[in-house]
């Protein structure tokens, strides 16, 4: 291997976790409230894996703000990684199976920003009279509250979508797409001269936090399309504080514990090794679904590939994320650059020795980090 450190996994590996700059050793010490004994639960999002995360980076941001214990919610089928709704050849074998959380993200991290419990562990807490006051219905197990789709309602999450106040209520009003939450009120954001400019706030309503948010026992983010319970937005500006320093407090916690799996970074810290880190041009080409929603989006290989040669150095590897299953799509480009798929990886074995390698569910991921280990990425519209 070259001594050169772009080329070797180690150091690539520690260049790709951008959160080992300032490695967690303990839990963090934030100025927010500590409520352990209430508790944050959420339906993951019906869409694609970047749904997910940012719905994610939402419902964890009103956690830590509020003190709350993050639930990990059940293991289910997420869109696009088991369902199978876009027709990949690297996702037959997860079709039907279950995925969690836990799956994708270092939950040891992410409990150095906020007190996390299982769904089994919440269930357990509340079988019987507790101080609380919630008790769950005892035909809930940890076991059949698992299955149904990311999108779809099932007993436990109705359940959940039904508790009222002092027992839990619904969070469809911590949306940054649609708002913008002060804390702890927009007086006393006004007191410390701290309101947010007009470009921040962007046309967005200004929500306080509501009372119930503070003393219910679970503020339980549902998600249903129709009912607009989807949580999308920068969670950079989801929040208007007192100070600065809390707003930076949260987006820290967030940076530095909510991160993808070691097992995902180790993988595409590998990939990204063979090829250089920062040697490379990373190309993601979306195809399949987007096409139906955005049909400017549709373009020919010619089109594709006079957009993107310009860019491109002779000889340069050209590492391409997509879901295009035709590999004649990238022919134009293999003039002048060698182009290299997933497939190109697998059929390497350079990562046939490390853990999860064949594990369909997190290829997404991966190429995600993939993709960020090149010199320059080209995206796709939209």
């Amino acid at each position: 291997m070259s001594q050169d450190w772009h080329y070797n996994s180690r150091a690539v590996e520690h260049r790709l976790s951008y959160w080992l700059r300032r490695k967690l050793t303990q839990p963090l010490n934030l100025t927010f409230p500590s409520n352990p004994l209430r508790y944050t639960t959420m339906e993951p999002d019906e869409g694609g894996f970047n749904n997910v995360r940012m719905s994610l980076e939402v419902i964890l941001a009103a956690t830590i703000v509020l003190g709350r214990t993050f639930v990990l919610p059940p293991a289910t089928m997420y869109q696009q990684i088991n369902k199978g709704v876009i027709p990949r050849p690297d996702n037959r074998g997860a079709l039907g199976r279950l995925s969690c959380l836990e799956d994708f993200y270092d939950i040891n991290d992410l409990r150095k920003i906020v007190p996390v419990i299982t769904t089994a562990e919440f269930l357990e807490l509340h079988r019987g009279q507790n101080p609380d006051g919630l008790v769950v219905p005892p035909h809930f197990t940890a076991k059949n509250v698992e299955g149904g789709q990311a999108h779809r309602s099932t007993p436990f999450r109705l359940w959940l979508r039904e508790l009222v106040p002092p027992h839990g209520i619904v969070a469809e009003e911590f949306n940054p797409f649609r708002s913008v939450m002060f804390w702890r009120d927009r007086r006393a954001v006004a007191r410390r001269n701290n309101t947010p400019s007009a470009a921040f706030r962007s046309r967005r309503a200004e929500r306080d936090v509501p009372a119930t948010a503070l003393t219910a026992t679970v503020l339980h983010f549902p998600m249903e399309r129709q009912k607009r319970w989807r949580y999308f937005g920068n969670v950079a500006t989801a929040w208007a504080f007192e100070s600065k320093f809390m707003h930076l407090q949260l987006l820290r916690a967030l940076r530095d514990g909510l991160h993808f799996h070691p097992d995902v970074v180790r993988i595409a810290a590998r990939v990204v090794a063979w090829l250089g880190y920062g040697r490379f041009v990373a190309l993601h080409v979306r195809r399949g679904d987007l096409t139906t929603q955005f049909p400017r989006a549709r373009i020919t290989p010619e089109h594709m590939a006079t957009n993107v040669r310009p860019l491109l150095f002779p000889g340069e590897h050209v590492y391409v994320s997509t879901d295009e299953p035709n590999a004649e799509f990238f022919q134009d480009l293999t003039v002048n650059n060698t182009v290299i798929r997933w497939d190109d990886v697998v059929r390497s074995n350079i990562v046939s020795d490390l853990p999860r390698a064949n594990d369909v569910t997190i290829n997404g991921l991966i190429e995600q980090m993939i993709c960020a280990g090149g010199r320059l990425f080209i995206g796709t519209e939209y």
